[in-house]
């Protein structure tokens, strides 16, 4: 029964988890450490203070973290070295913020040296694939499958043939749809982070229709593009003093048009593979639109759909964690 702790510290958030069992990986503690008020000053996230942050905030959130294991696992805590078995230390090493990475690198493998255990490196986006994964036991996935990544920084497609494989379908041309949601919340006058204001102001829209632009949905391709869905946006509100009905109607159009080019090229991607399973992963997998959506399309198309609680969404060490698991278990399922 692998028990892992993870580390993920790829931009603001700090966040150690404690991932175990026996024929299927249960993420049995996850802390985050935040730092969202604080980049709301800013209106998004400033590197070095973001690291500064995290260096901080990191044994704090470890102790704590090795503390709540203990209790749950039945056992005595004794401050940060902890009482039940260790496999491995599992860390983010890429992608993400140079100097906030180095904090979560530098804990792990410092940690690993002291507990003499492997310290082993997972990348950020495989990270988020895997958090969808968490609870389920390997052979509970239908293959092969399609993987929508979405969050601030990505937006990319993967067919998976089997646990651990992957290969990259189509990507973000220019801004990701989280970054598009950032700063298309900033022409609205709405607060960062972007997605979840925007959100929030489309469930106030009334009877008021405006339009957008579906950036490249009806192109072959499964890349994507939504700097010019940014740009359409700022030439209709542009030196316009917007009324409330205004911004709710164009917060749901925003949101709309993002989701469905979203969901289009998930589906155009899932009949090219032959997908049975489509999978939503990513900090916008949170938006309760998308994830509404996607599994009502998937669901018509035939195939199974799956997607990471909400905890397990923005970057947390849970997904680090799970996909740790199974690397230790060395599982690769064709």
């Amino acid at each position: 029964m692998p028990t892992i702790l993870a580390v993920e510290t790829s931009c603001d958030e700090t966040s150690v988890a404690v991932v175990t069992g026996d024929d299927r990986p249960e993420v049995i503690v996850n802390e985050v450490a935040s730092q969202i008020p604080l980049h709301q000053e800013t209106g998004g996230v400033v590197p070095e203070v973001a690291a500064r942050e995290q260096a901080v905030a990191m044994l704090p959130v470890l102790e704590h973290a090795l503390k709540a294991a203990d209790a749950k696992l039945g056992v005595a805590s004794k401050g940060a070295q902890p009482h039940f078995p260790i496999d491995a230390v599992v860390y983010t090493k890429e992608p993400g913020l140079m100097g906030s990475l180095l904090v979560g690198i530098e804990t792990a493998e410092t940690l690993a040296e002291l507990w003499q255990v492997p310290a082993r490196a997972v990348h950020h986006v495989q990270g988020h694939i895997y958090g969808a994964f968490a609870g389920l036991a390997p052979e509970d996935v239908q293959w092969p499958a399609v993987v929508l990544v979405v969050s601030g920084g990505h937006t990319q497609l993967w067919e998976m043939p089997g646990h651990l494989q992957f290969k990259l379908l189509g990507e973000t041309r220019d801004d990701a749809a989280g970054e598009a949601f950032d700063k298309m919340a900033r022409l609205l006058g709405l607060t960062y982070p972007g997605g979840p204001s925007i959100a929030a102001a489309a469930e106030q829209a009334g009877e008021m229709t405006v339009e957008l632009p579906r950036p490249m949905l009806n192109e072959p391709s499964l890349d994507f593009s939504f700097s010019g869905l940014k740009t359409a946006l700022l030439y209709k509100v542009r030196g316009r003093n917007l009324g409330q009905d205004e911004v709710a109607a164009w917060a749901r159009e925003s949101q709309q048009a993002i989701v469905d080019v979203l969901v289009g090229k998930t589906l155009r991607a899932a009949a090219q593979t032959g997908a049975k399973t489509i999978v939503l992963a990513g900090g916008v997998a949170a938006n309760r639109l998308l994830r509404q959506t996607l599994e009502q399309a998937a669901t018509q198309a035939g195939c199974r759909f799956l997607m990471p609680d909400f905890t397990l969404c923005t970057d947390n060490a849970g997904m680090v964690g799970v996909l740790g698991w199974y690397q230790e278990r060395g599982i690769m399922k064709t």
